[in-house]
C-alpha cells in the first residue's frame, strides 16, 4: 500500500496543529460532532473512522483530498483493517531526517521550517563547532582538526540526546557529511594529516553505528554562482572562509558522497527555484513531503491507493508526479533489518509517559554559574540539581527500563527553568504534551499545573499513576487521589528516592501491562 492509515493521521496532526486546536475542539467543531477517540486513534494510525467522520475531518482542515480519498473505498478501508490486525501496516513519517547542502544553499532554513511545521524537534549546527571558526580563519592547518571533533563530537551528543527525548528530530546535515564531506575537505588540503584523519574516522565510525541512521536526507541542491552569491551578501564573520574555490571543493565532494550514500533515502529539492521563505511554497512543500513519504510502500506487488481510486472509478483522484522532491535513492527496507539505535533512541513502538510534579515550589530564583550569581532573576526559578532533579531523572531511568520514555516538562518544556517562556507558551507547550503522551505519573503536591495536567489526562482518558509522596506537602484534593480503577493507580511512598524504585514494583508492571507491551 502505497499511502498508509498511519500517513493519514500524520497529517490531519499536522493540520490540526497548525490551526491551534485539541483534538477535543476538532471533534466539536465537525458537524456532525465527533468524539476525541475517534481523531486520536485516526492521528496515532491504530483506527480508520467512519466514512462520513474521516470526511468531515479531512475537509474542515483542508487535508489535500488525495491523501484521504483513497480511505473511502470498501477495497482500501478492509485492507487497511486487514493490514493493522497483522501488524503489516507501512509507517508513518520518518523519525530522523537529515537536511544537506553547501553553505548558503537554504539548508538550515528548510529544516527549521519543516520542524516548526511538522512537529520535528530541530537539531542545528554546533555552537561549540562554531566558536572555532574564527581561529580557523586565521590559521586552517593548525585548528582544522580540532575545529571538526568539536563538530563532529557535539552533533553526535545532542543528536543522541534528542533521539531519546523527542520522536521525530530534523538535524541540520547529518554526520556522514561531516566525515565525508567537510573533514576530507580539510584532509584533502593538507590541513589534517593522515593520523589526524584516521583517528577522526575511527571517532565517526564510533557514532554513525551507535546512533540512529536517517531515514531520509534532503539535499538542497544549488548552482555554486548562487551560493556564492548569497555567502557575499551575509554579514557574517565566517565568509572568507567560503572562498569560491572552497564551494567548488565542497560541491564535488557532495557529489562523491551521495553518489555512493546507501545507508538513508535520499532526495533534492531545487533551492534557485524554490523559495521557501514564502510561507504559501513552505506549506506546499511540507504537504508534498508528508504524501510522497506515504508513497513509498514496504511491501511490494500492491496496488497504489491512487491506482486503486482509479481501478474503482474514484471521481478523478489520480496518481501525481511531485513537485518539488526528486527521489535520487529509494532505500530497500528488508524484512529482517532494523535501524541502528543510540543507547536510548526513541522508536514509535514505544509508550510516552509525561511525569507532572510541582515546579515553582521547587525553583530557586536566582542562577548559579560556579561560585557566581547572575544578575538576573529565573524568569519561573530554576530546579538545581540534587535530589529533586535526580528523582525525576530517576523516574525517568525507571521507566525507560520498562520500555517507556519519559517527557519531563521542567526539562523539555523550559529547560530547569533556564529559558525565557511566557505563561501562555508553558500552558500551551505542557498542554500539547499531555495530549500527544500515552501516559502520566503525577505527583500531585500543592501545584496547580500538576493538577491541572493530571486532570486533563485523566479526562482524555489516558492510563494515570499517582505518587504521594510524605517529602511533598499534598493539596486537600490530592490527597483524596486515591481510587485504584481501570485508567488509575495511586502508590504512596516516604521520600524522594523511593519513586523511581517504586515503578518498578509489580503491581505498576501489572498496571502497564494492561495498556503497553512493556517489560
Amino acid at each position: 500500500m502505497a499511502a498508509s492509515l498511519q500517513q493519514l493521521g500524520d497529517a490531519v496532526k499536522i493540520y490540526r496543529q497548525a490551526r491551534r486546536l485539541t483534538q477535543s475542539q476538532l471533534a466539536e467543531r465537525l458537524a456532525p460532532k465527533s468524539n476525541r477517540s475517534a481523531i486520536a486513534h485516526l492521528e496515532q494510525g491504530i483506527r480508520l473512522p467512519s466514512r462520513t467522520v474521516l470526511r468531515g475531518i479531512c475537509r474542515y482542515l483542508e487535508v489535500p483530498q488525495e491523501l484521504w480519498l483513497p480511505f473511502e473505498l470498501e477495497a482500501v478501508r478492509l485492507r487497511t483493517a486487514q493490514e493493522l490486525s497483522a501488524g503489516t501496516a507501512p509507517r508513518g513519517l520518518p523519525h530522523l531526517v537529515a537536511i544537506s547542502g553547501l553553505q548558503a544553499s537554504g539548508k538550515t532554513t528548510l529544516a527549521r521550517t519543516m520542524a516548526s511545521r511538522l512537529g520535528y524537534h530541530y537539531v542545528g549546527q554546533s555552537p561549540v563547532g562554531k566558536s572555532y571558526l574564527s581561529d580557523l580563519k586565521a590559521d586552517p592547518r593548525r585548528w582544522a582538526y580540532e575545529t571538526q571533533i568539536a563538530f563532529l563530537c557535539h552533533k553526535a551528543l545532542e543528536l543522541s540526546d534528542a533521539l531519546s527525548r523527542f520522536r521525530r528530530v530534523i538535524v541540520d546535515r547529518s554526520i556522514y557529511e561531516d566525515v565525508y564531506v567537510f573533514a576530507r575537505s580539510f584532509f584533502e588540503s593538507g590541513d589534517i594529516d593522515q593520523r589526524s584523519f584516521d583517528t577522526y574516522k575511527a571517532l565517526a565510525s564510533h557514532f554513525t553505528q551507535s546512533i540512529l541512521s536517517p531515514e531520509l536526507v534532503i539535499f538542497c541542491d544549488v548552482p555554486i554562482d548562487i551560493a556564492y552569491s548569497r555567502i557575499k551578501a551575509r554579514a557574517r564573520d565566517d565568509r572568507p572562509l567560503h572562498t569560491r574555490g572552497h564551494l567548488e571543493a565542497i560541491g564535488s565532494l557532495y557529489s562523491q558522497w551521495m553518489s555512493g550514500y546507501r545507508e538513508s533515502s535520499v532526495w533534492s529539492i531545487d533551492s534557485e527555484k524554490n523559495n521557501w521563505l514564502n510561507d504559501g511554497v513552505a506549506k506546499d512543500i511540507c504537504s508534498e513531503f508528508v504524501w510522497l513519504w506515504g508513497q513509498r510502500s514496504p511491501m511490494e506487488a500492491q496496488l497504489s491507493l491512487f491506482e486503486a481510486v482509479a481501478a474503482a472509478g474514484g471521481g478523478g483522484t489520480t496518481r501525481r508526479e511531485p513537485l518539488f522532491f526528486r527521489v535520487q535513492y529509494d532505500k530497500p527496507k528488508s524484512v529482517d533489518e532494523g535501524p541502528k539505535l543510540s543507547v536510548a533512541s526513541v522508536t514509535p513502538r514505544y509508550p510516552t509517559a509525561y511525569v507532572a510534579a510541582p515546579f515553582t515550589a521547587k525553583a530557586k530564583g536566582v542562577l548559579k554559574r560556579g561560585e557566581e550569581l547572575i544578575s538576573e532573576k529565573a524568569p519561573h526559578g530554576v530546579i538545581a540539581p540534587g535530589r529533586y532533579r535526580n528523582m525525576l531523572t530517576g523516574i525517568e531511568r525507571t521507566l525507560r527500563v520498562m520500555g517507556v520514555h519519559s517527557f519531563i516538562p521542567h526539562r523539555d518544556v523550559n529547560k530547569w527553568g533556564r529559558r525565557t517562556l511566557s505563561a501562555e507558551k508553558v500552558f500551551r507547550g505542557c498542554t500539547e504534551a499531555v495530549e500527544e503522551c500515552d501516559m502520566i505519573v503525577a505527583i500531585p503536591g500543592l501545584s496547580h499545573g500538576t493538577h491541572y495536567e493530571f486532570g486533563l489526562a485523566l479526562g482524555l482518558k489516558k492510563p494515570c499513576i499517582v505518587v504521594h509522596c510524605l517529602e511533598i506537602p499534598e493539596s486537600f484534593v490530592g490527597a483524596g487521589i486515591q481510587t485504584k480503577d481501570d485508567l488509575l493507580l495511586s502508590i504512596s511512598c516516604r521520600r524522594l528516592t523511593d519513586i523511581p524504585k517504586l515503578l518498578m514494583s509489580e503491581e505498576i508492571q501489572s498496571f502497564l501491562k494492561r495498556f503497553f507491551p512493556v517489560g
